[in-house]
């Protein structure tokens, strides 16, 4: 599999209801594990104005899959539609042997930069691949083949925390970036 160039790995996780997620500028737990940064660089994803974070940098959008919980789990699947979506952060992580226990049935695939779309592009990542973990049966990779519908981030729910000072400033429409297909 190939590297960054900062010897470490770019992982796309995706920001979906019942999951949480905590970060700061060295690392981001997600459920209750944690990912070490290779870059110490919270600005990377978000927009912070006098320790408030206003806004959202830098959000991938990957078509032509769902994203659910699963065993207090992320779960992503293909459905080869380009009408589904999941959007989240591409983190650059030291080491991603934690995958498994952040993903259910995780089938590490390394896909092209170029497979994405970016939404409030501020830095360039400094990676060619990225690693997505789709599920799988039976070492395949799983296909969903169900009705999908588009869910949002509640302005109410606001998974993330941001540790080290940093205040949440977002409003209610800041939230809305995060609209995803799931079944």
């Amino acid at each position: 599999m190939s590297t960054t160039q900062q010897s470490g790995k770019s992982v796309f996780v995706p920001i979906i209801n019942g999951i949480e997620y905590s970060i700061d500028q060295k690392k981001a737990k997600i459920s209750s594990e944690e990912l070490d940064f290779v870059k110490n660089n919270i600005n990377l994803y978000f927009k912070i104005k006098d320790n408030k974070v206003t806004g959202f940098n830098n959000v991938f959008v990957l078509f032509g899959v769902v994203a659910s919980v699963s065993n207090k789990k992320i779960k992503l699947e293909l459905t080869l539609n380009p009408c589904d979506y999941v959007r989240g952060f591409v983190f650059h992580v030291k080491n991603s042997n934690q995958l498994n226990n952040i993903f259910d049935g995780c089938n590490e695939l390394e896909v092209s930069e170029n497979a994405f779309a970016v939404l409030n592009r501020e830095d360039k990542m400094n990676t060619s691949t990225i690693s997505v973990c789709l599920a799988q049966d039976n070492n395949k990779v799983s296909v969903y083949t169900g009705q999908t519908k588009i869910e949002e981030i509640q302005s109410t729910t606001k998974p993330i925390k941001f540790n080290n000072d940093i205040k949440d400033n977002i409003g209610p429409n800041d939230w809305k970036i995060f609209k995803y297909s799931t079944h």
